[in-house]
């Protein structure tokens, strides 16, 4: 199984592209700074629904059971952790953000 992050049509064909790694990589970032923080009670909120599904189903594809699992057990410091589901058009600030945090991030990872 491949978790696959958007379809789109191309002269009446589907083309699937996968999950970039990116996006699960800032959601366990953003999982690591919220136990940093000692938050009790966060709602994490993704423009990928398929990242979503696939944290709250807890059935994890073999290519993210890594990053996954990372993401499940910094959640477990939590008393409460939602993770929903919410559109680009509706979240343009964060999506600027994390675009630029990207271009300008210099990772530390060999």
């Amino acid at each position: 199984m491949q978790l696959m992050a958007s379809t789109r049509k191309a002269r009446g064909q589907s083309i699937t592209y996968p999950l970039p790694s990116w996006r699960k990589l800032a959601m366990r970032e953003a999982m690591q700074e919220a136990k940093c923080t000692s938050l009790l009670n966060v709602w994490f909120r993704t423009d990928s629904q398929e990242l979503a599904r696939a944290i709250n189903s807890k059935s994890y594809p073999v290519e993210l059971f890594g990053v996954l699992m990372d993401i499940e057990l910094l959640s477990s410091s939590s008393s409460f952790v939602f993770i929903s589901f919410i559109g680009r058009e509706h979240n343009c600030v964060a999506d600027s953000l994390a675009k630029s945090a990207l271009q300008n991030h210099v990772s530390t990872l060999y």
